[in-house]
């Protein structure tokens, strides 16, 4: 499978960004769902944040702590985005590969989150 960068440096599927306005759709909404379901399902984890930016523990809601369960979820809510724009893709008709598309939400949604919090 061929690879091209997405508009923000990332490696990914040919396929996806062959069309660059439906690629930055496609990442926004993945790290609006990753950042959105850390933190609203982050505080769930019963450890306590650390600081992303000085690896400190913090308390529950400072801006910039992460958990690994928000984390977690960060990385759910990539591979679901990601699955379904490739599983929409299929409906359409076009050839692509489901596990590179969950992979790339996945790297992406949690990318977003960390990115966020920093």
């Amino acid at each position: 499978m061929q690879r091209s960068k997405s508009s923000n440096g990332v490696q990914c599927p040919r396929g996806y960004v062959s069309n660059n306005s439906r690629s930055l759709f496609w990442e926004g909404t993945i790290y609006c769902l990753g950042d959105t379901l850390a933190s609203e399902l982050g505080i769930l984890a019963k450890s306590q944040p650390i600081l992303i930016t000085s690896w400190k523990k913090v308390p529950p809601g400072t801006n910039g702590g992460v958990t690994a369960v928000g984390m977690g979820f960060s990385a759910l809510g990539g591979l679901i985005i990601g699955a379904g724009a490739a599983i929409m893709d299929m409906l359409s008709g076009l050839s692509v590969n489901l596990v590179s598309f969950a992979l790339f939400g996945l790297v992406c949604g949690t990318l977003g989150s960390v990115i966020d919090s920093a």
